[in-house]
């Protein structure tokens, strides 16, 4: 075999096995985010419905010397995303400077900078890459990062997943640093130009209801302290109240009747909804952070 033959057939084996890999890790874009792109998250509701929201990059712009992705709504208004070489950077409006977030070459550890309200000052926290996988998800398969992170309520101890080219697994596409009002789940569905892909059964704009089908629209009882750390009280002098706390999967973590307080001591910290039950009929959810 001629040396201009080998060639041709090495040059014709690379072509196809990276193709082949391209078809693979078709979610693996060179540009991680873009205009368009969109991203379904349960919105909460309550914990016993699901209603769908989303998150959309509207339009580039440049933003403090940076070509930055806006994206709609974010928690304050528009939120700014910038990125590079596979690190994805929100423009933190107290500290005035890009932070990063996510960091999709790394396979240790990287740290994200915050405004430490405690403290009065900038802090960081360290981000921790326990391991990377491929894993197929809707026919693609997407690079998994599982992750463990103290952001000031999260059980340190606690794997979280980050995709690849999409961002957090749930609560949204911000890394939950420090204390803020979390209103999403579980993500759905992400839209792109070069990967659609679910990650439910259901269609994304589908509206849920888990357990409970008739929920009254409010309930007027104060519950303190909020965080907590040990015991929740409820301003109440009816003890016929029965009680559930869900997590944000909307997973029951507990339930009993009221009395006095709540013990939560013995839960991981993280963001939890406490609804309550009374003659048969339940409760819209109170939010509440156990540290």
């Amino acid at each position: 075999m001629n040396l201009h033959l080998r060639l041709s057939i090495c040059s014709a084996l690379y072509f196809l096995a990276f193709n082949l890999i391209a078809q693979t890790l078709d979610c693996e874009t060179s540009t991680i985010f873009e205009v368009g792109d969109i991203w379904t998250y349960e919105n909460f509701n309550s914990p016993t419905m699901f209603y769908p929201t989303t998150f959309m990059i509207e339009e580039e712009v440049e933003w403090e010397g940076r070509q930055a992705l806006v994206y709609r709504p974010g928690l304050l208004g528009p939120e700014l995303i910038a990125q590079e070489e596979g690190r994805v950077y929100f423009w933190d409006g107290v500290l005035e400077e890009y932070q990063l977030n996510y960091d999709f070459n790394n396979d240790s550890v990287y740290y994200v900078r915050y405004y430490d309200y405690s403290l009065d000052d900038a802090d960081s926290t360290a981000v921790f890459i326990d391991s990377v996988k491929i894993l197929p998800f809707d026919g693609r398969n997407i690079q998994v990062q599982y992750c463990r992170s103290d952001f000031g309520f999260e059980n340190a101890n606690e794997l979280f997943e980050v995709y690849r080219g999409i961002g957090r697994s749930a609560i949204g596409l911000r890394l939950p640093i420090q204390l803020f009002d979390a209103g999403v789940g579980n993500l759905r569905c992400f839209e792109s130009l070069d990967c659609s892909i679910k990650f439910v059964d259901v269609p994304c704009d589908t509206s849920n209801i888990t357990s409970v089908s008739d929920l009254k629209s409010s309930l007027d009882l104060k519950m303190h302290p909020n965080p907590v750390n040990d015991r929740l009280y409820i301003e109440t002098t009816d003890q016929n109240w029965s009680y559930q706390v869900i997590n944000l999967q909307g997973r029951q973590m507990m339930q009993g009747q009221y009395q006095d307080h709540i013990d939560v001591h013995q839960m991981p910290s993280g963001i939890y909804f406490l609804q309550m039950q009374k003659g048969g009929e339940w409760y819209q959810a109170i939010k509440f952070v156990k540290e």
